[in-house]
């Protein structure tokens, strides 16, 4: 009896080992489901908020400035404001105006400054790295994270949905009376590579102007508020064209595109296109900075139309009223409607990415085709 009891005594405190054992166990397994856990969130929100940021940076170089590349301008402070907005892991993330926020050349081979890039961190050399809880037990106390991101602003020169209208560009006015293209009144086109200079529409400039578009007469002198019909296709006659205001050719047709001039009197198809259009998205309207009311996230009142050289249009043979001309820029339009004479009104603004085809015929500055898009 006394051997028996002697072996159980052996035994005591041997279900501490197995408590100490499973403790250990629970605390790696707790290490990994919470601290490597709360790794795995922070890495994805520093991805978002580098994404947002870099995203922000790209709308402003599209719409504020395509060349300021200063600390103070809309660029980095737009693309800072956004990163740090978007908290990672419950805190503002470090991000370096000068040294996080920079701009480089595209994939695609656009030059700098279309794309910037944005670097965010929580990482122990910035001071706000990511705590570990359970990982203290074993001796780390902290984990590191960080993000990048790559958004282009980039200029479109093409589109599937133009429009069968053709405006002239603006001109340098030198020769009265300013409502026509006489004299020594010339244009010159942006630089193809900034957009800037030359006497075009540029989004600076003209972005939010409401404008009154008349039909224009081809055989006459060109002001500068005509508007002309024109050919997309194979369309042919008054039926096609008012076709062509309401819908979505769905033909690609770019910059340096040449399109045929028609002669004919549209001004009855012009207010049924208009009229047609408007039906497809009636709640939509203009509040002097943005399109609101839309029932879509881009109102199909928002279309392309092209537009031509004032000077290749004076130096047109006239008098049969076809005759080409080729596409020069394009602006975004939101139609507002159109008068019995054949007028047209809406706002000049910039057409939205899914409706442009990427390309670098026109500079930034006076490119109102435009997308924006996380390149890396």
């Amino acid at each position: 009896m006394n051997t028996v009891r002697a072996r159980i005594g052996e035994e005591d405190g041997a279900i501490l080992v197995h408590v100490a054992i499973g403790l250990l166990m629970l605390i790696a397994v707790s290490a990994f489901a919470i601290d490597f856990g709360l790794f795995w969130l922070g890495r994805s929100q520093a991805q978002n908020s580098a994404d947002a940021g870099a995203l922000a940076g790209a709308v402003a170089l599209n719409f504020d400035s395509a060349t300021n590349v200063t600390d103070t301008g809309p660029a980095k402070l737009s693309a800072l404001k956004a990163a740090q907005a978007n908290l990672v892991a419950g805190e503002a993330p470090a991000v370096d105006v000068s040294n996080d926020i920079t701009f480089v050349g595209c994939p695609d081979g656009t030059p700098s400054p279309a794309c910037i890039r944005v670097n965010v961190y929580r990482d122990t050399a910035h001071g706000n790295a990511l705590p570990m809880w359970f990982g203290n037990v074993v001796g780390l106390v902290s984990q590191d994270t960080k993000a990048t991101a790559t958004a282009e602003a980039g200029s479109g020169n093409a589109t599937k949905c133009l429009r069968p209208w053709m405006i002239p560009d603006k001109w340098q006015e030198t020769t009265a009376p300013a409502t026509t293209f006489n004299g020594a009144d010339s244009y010159a086109p942006p630089d193809p590579k900034t957009g800037l200079g030359g006497t075009g529409y540029t989004v600076a400039t003209d972005y939010g102007k409401v404008v009154t578009l008349h039909p224009g007469n081809p055989k006459n002198t060109i002001a500068p508020s005509d508007f002309y019909a024109v050919d997309l296709t194979d369309s042919t006659g008054g039926s096609d064209y008012r076709t062509n205001i309401g819908k979505c050719v769905n033909v690609t047709t770019a910059i340096g595109d040449d399109l045929t001039v028609d002669p004919g009197n549209m001004v009855g198809p012009t207010k049924q296109g208009v009229g047609d259009l408007i039906a497809e998205d009636p709640g939509a309207s203009w509040n002097g900075k943005n399109v609101v009311g839309s029932a879509y996230p881009v109102s199909p009142r928002i279309v392309p139309i092209a537009m031509f050289s004032p000077a290749d249009f004076m130096a047109q043979d006239r008098q049969s009223g076809r005759f080409d001309l080729t596409i020069v820029n394009m602006l975004g339009f939101f139609v507002q409607g159109a008068s019995n004479g054949g007028d047209i009104t809406g706002v000049l603004i910039s057409l939205p990415g899914d409706l442009v085809t990427a390309g670098g015929t026109v500079g930034p500055g006076a490119s109102f085709l435009k997308f924006i898009a996380l390149v890396r």
